[in-house]
Parts: structure tokens; C-alpha cells; sequence
């Protein structure tokens, strides 16, 4: 399953205005959709998804 990386345009812009900020924002958002990711691996379904083959719960 191969996604697109999909930057926001605010922090694309930060990186431009303030490269020491914009480096926090990207890791930022890269490390959160790394566990975005993992959680609907690991619940065998997407966000809000309701599917049989559900594995767990998403809780928060």
C-alpha cells in the first residue's frame, strides 16, 4: 500500500519563512502520520471505519 506524501501548504510555508521552525513542524507531522498509519495497520481498519475484519479499538 504505497500513499502519497501529502506536506500541508502552512508548513511547506513555515519551512520557507523559518527553516529551524518548519523542521520541528514537518518532523512533527511526519512522526504523527507514522503512528496514524501504524494504528489503522494494527486495527485492520481506517479512522471511523466500521469493517468485519476489524482487529481492535481506537480510543482518542
Amino acid at each position: 500500500m504505497k500513499k502519497e506524501l501529502n506536506i500541508p501548504g502552512e508548513i511547506m510555508l513555515q519551512f520557507l519563512q523559518d527553516n529551524e521552525e518548519g523542521i520541528r513542524q514537518i518532523l512533527s507531522w511526519f512522526l504523527n502520520s507514522i503512528m496514524e498509519y501504524e494504528a489503522q495497520i494494527q486495527a485492520g481498519a481506517m479512522h471511523y471505519e466500521r469493517t468485519t475484519s476489524r482487529k481492535a479499538h481506537r480510543n482518542g
